[in-house]
């Protein structure tokens, strides 16, 4: 994700108030991700100066199927809160994810909810 989210393309994210890494907007589609893995670096959370709470991967379509993705977190900085992948629309199904989500701070919740001491 750093080469997707690079000095320039952050730059207009925050002129746009868009903190999220990425946002599924669309509806009635199928994303087939079986072997595709995003390392996302935790430095991001600090470079795109999120509020607290700031969800990371959005789904806010309607009636998507998601299979088979894996998200990594690599790196050693801690978010304020928000997950890693968060789905707020309606009738959307996800399968087979694969989540090592690490770095929230203060609380430690785990990985389903993006927050999560590191180990």
């Amino acid at each position: 994700m750093i080469d997707f989210l690079n000095e320039d393309s952050i730059a207009a994210r925050l002129e746009r108030k868009q903190y999220p890494y990425l946002e599924f907007s669309g509806s009635n589609n199928e994303f087939d991700l079986e072997g595709v893995t995003l390392e996302i670096d935790t430095r991001l959370r600090g470079l795109l100066q999120h509020l607290i709470h700031t969800n990371e991967l959005v789904v806010t379509g309607d009636s998507n199927l998601f299979k088979g993705l894996q998200i990594i977190n690599i790196g050693e900085d801690t978010s304020p809160g928000g997950v890693a992948f968060c789905v707020e629309g309606r009738n959307n199904t996800v399968s087979g994810f694969t989540l090592h989500i690490q770095g929230s701070f203060p609380y430690g919740y785990g990985d389903l909810f993006g927050k999560g001491d590191r180990m």
